[in-house]
């Protein structure tokens, strides 16, 4: 389906025409502007044969009013690759909330994904959302997120930076010049979960090659490939797991201090490896809720495990 109209609103599905608009919606809802090209490499999903997953709907005067969208992946079970797609971007301009367009928008998504061949849909919704998608919708919860934070005690340089715009570069400069002393020239951090029995992204070099269209840098830290990102704090998407893990968190603490940081921040599902570790040194406190819908791939939900790196927003 291309094009249907529903009450008022022109419904349109996403492509590279419409990318602007989605620009324009975001700026209204956010209040920010998006980087340049963020969302036309975002949906840029070729490397699963699929593109712009995802449903827009103008109003009268054809002014962008809502969006739904999906970003297709794999999940990795066992020997099995399922396709499989993240919900992401759900938003509706102030003007036209509480009209049933979040709804309307959802179900075309699914829909699409089904036709698309998708086999299941996960997400991570926030609470305006998540409550959308399971009482009207009928996705499932399929558990949360573990969000562990690490207190560091350092002027908050990052923080105070991003209140000019002329500090902002010179920050940005400095942080990037500071990580390339750790750098190494790959775009994400490949599968750390193979040989367990849950399901996870599967990460191959297309995959990496695409989640670039957010900055994130992968280093090495006493011998351990982390990757990570710098946004209020130090998020660390995923990392090899190492033999002294206390000492690697020592000095992720210490770039963090030396970066204005005050925060060293993971998220990652119950009963992977890195849990059990960050367990030991500091308690969880819940994290992203992680919901599914599941269009036919036969996957128990709570086999479906995930990091920070997973996410869309890493």
């Amino acid at each position: 389906m291309n094009k249907t109209t529903w009450n008022e609103y022109n419904i349109k599905r996403l492509s590279i025409e419409h990318l602007n608009d989605l620009a324009i919606l975001y700026k209204e809802v956010y209040g920010r502007i998006p980087q340049l090209k963020y969302f036309q490499r975002k949906y840029d999903t070729a490397f699963t044969g699929i593109l712009y997953t995802g449903y827009l709907a103008y109003d009268t005067q054809n002014r962008p009013a809502a969006f739904f969208g999906a970003i297709p992946c794999f999940i990795q079970y066992g020997g099995d690759k399922i396709l499989a797609a993240q919900a992401v971007d759900a938003m509706t301009h102030p003007l036209h909330r509480s009209k049933g367009l979040f709804v309307a928008l959802a179900n075309l998504t699914v829909e699409l994904c089904r036709i698309e061949g998708i086999r299941i849909l996960f997400g991570f919704p926030n609470q305006h959302s998540l409550s959308g998608l399971v009482s009207k919708l009928q996705w499932n919860v399929a558990g949360y997120m573990a969000f562990f934070n690490l207190q560091v005690k350092t002027f908050p340089l990052e923080q105070f930076a991003s209140k000019f715009r002329v500090l902002k570069g010179i920050y940005k400069w400095y942080m990037t010049h500071h990580l390339s002393r750790y750098k190494l020239p790959y775009k994400g951090l490949s599968q750390t979960s193979s040989g367990y029995t849950f399901a996870s992204v599967y990460r191959d070099d297309d995959y990496l090659e695409y989640k670039s269209y957010n900055q994130t840098t992968v280093v090495k830290i006493e011998g351990v490939t982390v990757w990570l990102k710098v946004n209020n704090g130090l998020i660390v998407g995923d990392m090899t797991i190492p033999d002294d893990f206390e000492n690697v968190i020592q000095h992720l603490k210490k770039l963090a201090r030396k970066l204005g940081l005050r925060q060293v921040m993971f998220q990652v599902s119950e009963g992977m490896p890195l849990y059990s570790l960050l367990e030991k040194i500091t308690k969880p406190e819940r994290g992203f809720t992680v919901i599914v819908k599941d269009l036919g791939s036969g996957l128990p939900p709570g086999k479906l495990k995930f990091t920070f790196a997973d996410i869309d927003i890493f």
